[in-house]
């Protein structure tokens, strides 16, 4: 545990004299807080208390109250030239559909279905970019749907209960840079500068 602290603090202090008190450093933070918690993990050191789950439930109201976001087209082109073509958006809307097949939480225009969890994944090749509270579901989904491939877009948080998960189930990922999302209808543009990471699971099946 001293190391795995110590090396929180070296990664904090080359942050600072890198980029200043500034949007860099606090991004710089969240990294190393991240790593941190997935050290001490590996340590066996369990970080399930009370303070650690409010942190991050803090992180997902604080990601709620900044609207719709998506990824910008040249992000989603590089995740299907990496991972290949995608059948179906998923977890989309009117405004953030980003294939010509996507499902929506709720009845809109172009929507071939609505509740993503209550349509047939098998056979489908998905984009899965979900609200961070339901990714657990997606996991779960995807478990039971061994003829389902996806792409499955999350926030770079190593330590989040899902993230383990989720990179088991994949065979490969890509972390994105800052400038891979962008805001839908929003004024603010600071979601530029989140990272993000893409998780290819693949099909399981024996075909």
């Amino acid at each position: 545990m001293r190391v795995a602290c110590l090396e929180f603090v070296t990664v904090l202090r080359a942050a600072a004299a890198r980029h200043g008190a500034g949007r860099d450093f606090v991004c710089g933070g969240f990294g190393a807080c991240d790593a941190l918690r997935a050290r001490l993990r590996d340590e066996g050191i369990d970080l399930t208390d009370r303070q650690t789950e409010d942190a991050y439930l803090a992180r997902v109201r604080g990601l709620a109250a900044t609207g719709d976001y998506m990824l910008t087209a040249a992000s989603a082109q590089r995740l299907r030239t990496t991972f290949g073509e995608l059948t179906v958006d998923a977890f989309a809307s009117g405004a953030t559909a980003l294939l010509a097949r996507f499902w929506s939480a709720e009845a809109v225009a172009g929507a071939e279905g609505t509740d993503a969890f209550k349509q047939s994944w098998a056979g489908e090749r998905l984009l899965v970019h979900a609200p961070v509270e339901l990714l657990a579901d997606v996991i779960e989904k995807l478990e039971r749907t061994p003829t389902a491939a996806a792409v499955v877009v999350t926030p770079n948080w190593t330590g989040a209960p899902w993230f383990e998960p989720l990179k088991r189930l994949a065979a490969d990922s890509v972390v994105l840079p800052a400038g891979s999302l962008r805001a839908v209808a929003q004024r603010t543009d600071h979601v530029k500068s989140w990272r993000a990471v893409a998780f290819y699971v693949p099909r399981r099946d024996a075909t």
